[in-house]
């Protein structure tokens, strides 16, 4: 497994990336200049990322989608997921199916209410801090992505059996399924 990690505000400008076709069409859309910069830096990352893997692969990157939106290249012996949060951008690459998510650390958010509304009753006993939350939430949404299914589908499933890798890195939760 290989994680990446970059901060959006390294990047002054826009970095010059050959789009691909699934990116073009997220973009296409898109008013919010922010919205955009994120988007061309996520492609620029991506491909930075999957890259230092295999040099091989094509520029722009030919991503297709799932049915349910999880984006992968066809024909490629690696699967990546992507997740960004605030200023932070994480990009998962394995082997095998993978999923990944990220979480701000927002104090204003609040957990106990989030938690009663979507956790099952035992998981929700188990809130106690915004940590606990937070961990819980990032867990929930990398198996979602790893699994290529709606995150509404498994907000109430209990994944205790199921392994995750988890840190805490600045002011972020990080989970990798």
């Amino acid at each position: 497994m290989n994680l990446f990690y970059t901060h959006f505000s390294e990047y002054e400008a826009l970095p010059e990336c050959p789009l691909s076709l699934y990116r073009r069409s997220k973009i296409r859309n898109i008013s919010n200049p922010d919205i955009l910069k994120k988007n061309i830096i996520t492609e620029f990352f991506l491909l930075k990322c999957l890259l230092s893997i295999d040099s091989e692969l094509a520029r722009p990157l030919n991503i297709a989608t799932t049915d349910n939106g999880k984006p992968y290249i066809p024909g490629w012996n690696h699967y990546f997921s992507i997740s960004h949060s605030n200023d932070l951008l994480v990009i998962g690459v394995d082997e095998k199916e993978i999923g990944i998510d990220c979480q701000y650390i927002d104090p204003s958010v609040n957990f106990i209410r989030i938690s009663e509304r979507f956790f099952n009753s035992n998981e929700y006993g188990k809130i106690k801090s915004s940590d606990d939350f937070f961990e819980l939430w990032t867990k929930k949404e990398a198996y979602a992505k790893k699994m290529d299914i709606p995150l509404v589908n498994v907000l109430s499933n209990d994944l205790s059996d199921i392994t995750f890798s988890h840190t805490i890195f600045e002011q972020y939760h990080i989970s990798v399924c």
